[in-house]
């Protein structure tokens, strides 16, 4: 009884039972046109209230690199850094809120206080 070729035949024998799911198309979406869509925001809305989900994303959270700043790197990098991550860990948040309305900002000052002698 041959060993090596026995464990060839499993090794091979195990390949043919995996299932290999080619990845997902490539999507030129941004963000404003994902929150468009109610069908996405609310796939989102129910991947976000997953529990598993919500716990990657704190773990992501405690990842960010705010929390491993060292002294051999430039504050500029760093910053840039921190706010990159922050923006991409927000906009995973935002994906499952819809667009709001644009609110109009109205002045509330009086108009003789713009009066300037």
């Amino acid at each position: 009884m041959n060993t090596g070729f026995s464990f060839l035949v499993n090794m091979f024998q195990r390949r043919q039972r995996l299932k290999i799911t080619p990845p997902p198309p490539r999507v030129d979406m941004t963000l404003d046109q994902f929150r468009q869509r109610p069908d996405l925001v609310a796939e989102a809305r129910r991947l976000q209230a997953d529990p598993w989900f919500r716990l990657q994303m704190e773990v992501l959270m405690n990842e960010s690199p705010a929390n491993y700043m060292t002294s051999r790197v430039s504050a500029d990098r760093v910053l840039g850094q921190i706010e990159g991550y922050n923006l991409a860990l927000n906009n995973l948040v935002a994906m499952a809120t819809p667009p709001g309305d644009a609110v109009t900002l109205e002045s509330t000052f009086d108009d003789k206080n713009n009066d300037i002698k």
